[in-house]
């Protein structure tokens, strides 16, 4: 039997912890593994394969937003398998060897639904390129293919300068936390000789935090706001944008929030695909691997939003018929 990429997606889909290739041989009558290393080994699954499958299934809006992040697989079982590189885990909040996925979700605050339309293998020592310059080439491509959105949302990984002069410049809205030791121009402690210092040390107490402040960034030509947000007692977020229209802390929080989307995104395909568990070695089978579960989780989503379900009903509905039968006829009983 010919495992192709309809097959193995399946595989994806159907699978509930197991998602080897022998695995996948044991459970399908007449396939082989070899079969299956054939196919991961094959012929190229480019990330445009992504694009393809979702494009039908996204419904745009004109208040639009596109997320970006990246999310970490970690291989610490593993130092053999090609695309894995120590690198920081925001799930550890530790250095972990793992595969670097980087992410760019489209989501439509008038439904409250999110769909992933691009991803990217972060392998520097390959290509050379860093986390930023993934954001900025799939940014083009959601403009190049249409993708109608008004605000860009990224992580304090993304809130670089000529990151945000760039989006401001291609005439698009940003939000994003920045990080509590970046140098803002202090205008408040002395107006007639204002110095740069942390943001973190800027003297809150005197300015007016639920509207927000026009701000200064060190080397930033831009004209933005600032929002200092008490996330809980133990964490306090500093919030910047160039969109006019966020003119409160409350409206900062709201777009803030939205981003955890593509958290929650990441969440669900680490645990209804398999992403990060295939054990091939290679880059190519990794990369195919990857892709294909991405794909899984684009065509899950949609049966999910169909049936007015979360993406774990639909995954686990096979799983709860087969233990029903299961107690019917017991396979091993209890007694």
């Amino acid at each position: 039997m010919k495992v192709t990429t309809q097959l193995y997606g399946q595989f994806l889909i159907n699978s509930t912890y197991n998602y080897t290739g022998t695995y996948f041989s044991d459970i399908v009558a007449g396939l082989e593994h070899d079969s299956v290393w054939r196919h991961l080994n094959g012929s190229k699954l480019p990330s445009r394969a992504i694009w393809e499958r979702v494009k039908q299934d996204i419904v745009y809006s004109k208040h639009g937003y596109l997320l970006f992040d990246d999310s970490v697989h970690d291989k610490s079982w593993s130092k053999n398998i090609a695309l894995a590189r120590w690198q920081y885990s925001g799930t550890t909040h530790e250095t972990v060897m793992g595969i670097g996925v980087v992410n760019c979700v489209y989501y439509n605050p008038d439904i409250d639904r999110y769909w992933v339309i691009d991803s990217r293998i972060y392998q520097p020592n390959q290509d050379g390129k860093k986390k930023y310059d993934h954001l900025k080439d799939m940014l083009l491509n959601a403009i190049s293919r249409g993708v109608l959105f008004r605000t860009v949302l990224m992580d304090t990984w993304y809130a670089i300068t000529h990151i945000m002069h760039w989006i401001n410049a291609i005439g698009y809205k940003f939000v994003c936390p920045i990080r509590n030791n970046r140098q803002v121009l202090d205008l408040w402690s002395d107006a007639t000789n204002p110095k740069y210092r942390s943001v973190k040390d800027l003297p809150w107490d005197h300015m007016n935090i639920q509207q927000g402040v026009e701000a200064k960034l060190k080397a930033c030509s831009l004209k933005l706001k600032l929002f200092r947000i008490t996330a809980h007692s133990n964490r306090t977020d500093y919030i910047i944008t160039n969109d006019e229209a966020i003119g409160t802390t409350e409206d900062a929080t709201k777009a803030c929030k939205f981003r955890w989307k593509i958290e929650q995104y990441h969440r669900e395909v680490k645990q209804v695909t398999g992403i990060g568990k295939c054990q091939c070695r290679n880059a190519k089978a990794q990369r195919k691997h990857i892709i294909t579960s991405i794909i899984a989780w684009i065509v899950m989503n949609a049966h999910a939003l169909a049936k007015n379900r979360t993406i774990y009903a639909i995954k686990n509905e096979p799983l709860k018929i087969f233990q029903e039968k299961l107690w019917r006829n017991p396979y091993t009983a209890f007694n």
